[in-house]
């Protein structure tokens, strides 16, 4: 179970979501996709052939690199799963991309409208802890918006915020604004004794402790600064 904030990351950038969705819609819609590992290959070639994904040597053939792309699309609320015949649709969202809509402001309120827990972050391949109830990118414009804050570093976002804020409420957010407050004035050592073991990496360890929220914190940025909610110095 992962005791942090977590967004599924091939690409850190949305830059090439349009263009993934236009590549797996003309593969995968109305398909069975959770078993079809020719159809998860082909649609990993797919994204090699386009220049989308970065080819390299594979261990297998089951196309694990298109699963995470696939997963990816999900967890932006463009495409879904049916359940009772496990065939792929694209959302709302995902068609307004398909019609050739503005990819930014639809992506935008993708984003706001991201949350946990969802479908998405409670999947046994995902498995976001259920103490976090919360709109995360929301609640990070609200910090940016509060003066005593005014603005974030990604080690403030990796350290502070994806580990400690669990809630939209106003009690979660001042003891979070007290946090970041701390960690500026004390830097690591206003951190919880046992930080390494709260907020360990799901697999195994790392040279870099901080390595993983800081590659979280990142990829967070880099959704918010696409979709033009932040603009970093």
């Amino acid at each position: 179970m992962l005791n942090y904030w977590w967004v599924t990351r091939p690409k850190r950038r949305l830059d090439t979501v349009p263009e993934e969705l236009f590549t797996y819609s003309s593969l995968a819609l109305n398909q069975e996709w959770a078993r079809d590992r020719k159809l998860h290959l082909s649609f990993e070639k797919s994204l090699e052939t386009g220049g989308i994904k970065r080819t390299g040597t594979r261990r297998d053939q089951g196309g694990g690199g298109g699963r995470t792309h696939a997963v990816w699309l999900k967890s932006l609320g463009l495409v879904f799963q049916q359940g009772g015949n496990g065939k792929i649709y694209t959302t709302l969202a995902g068609d307004a991309i398909l019609k050739g809509e503005n990819p930014f402001e639809i992506l935008k309120n993708q984003i706001i409208k991201y949350q946990f827990p969802s479908s998405f972050s409670i999947g046994q391949n995902v498995d976001v802890n259920r103490r976090f109830k919360i709109h995360p990118f929301v609640f990070l414009l609200r910090l940016l918006r509060d003066s005593r804050i005014g603005k974030l570093t990604q080690e403030e976002i990796a350290k502070i915020v994806i580990v400690e804020a669990e809630k939209d409420t106003h009690a979660c957010f001042e003891r979070v604004v007290k946090k970041i407050l701390a960690f500026r004035d004390s830097g690591d050592a206003s951190l919880v004794a046992d930080f390494d073991v709260l907020y360990a990496p799901s697999k195994g360890g790392r040279a870099d402790r901080f390595g993983h929220l800081n590659d979280i914190a990142n990829t967070i940025l880099c959704w918010l600064e696409y979709t033009r909610l932040v603009v970093r110095e």
